[in-house]
Order: C-alpha cells, then structure tokens, then sequence
C-alpha cells in the first residue's frame, strides 16, 4: 500500500431496533478515525 492510499473502514450495525444501544457504539466507532487522515468512515 502506498503512503497516499486511504484505508476504508465500515461500521455494519446488526441491530438498529428502538431503544438498542449499537447505533450509538457504532457512531462513536466510526468517529474515532475520522481524525486519521489513512482512515475513511462510512
């Protein structure tokens, strides 16, 4: 991999049903390399 190449990270929810606490988890994933500039979230 080069040193420009962005690595990609998705974050599969297996639950979303009110009141479940995984879309938050999965938020918070998510956000975490959002400040990493080899890391794209979706």
């Amino acid at each position: 991999m080069s040193e420009n190449t962005r690595q990609r990270l998705a974050v599969i929810i297996g639950s979303t049903r009110a009141g479940r606490f995984g879309p938050t988890v999965a938020g918070w994933f998510a956000a975490e390399p959002a400040g990493v500039q080899t890391w794209t979230s979706t």
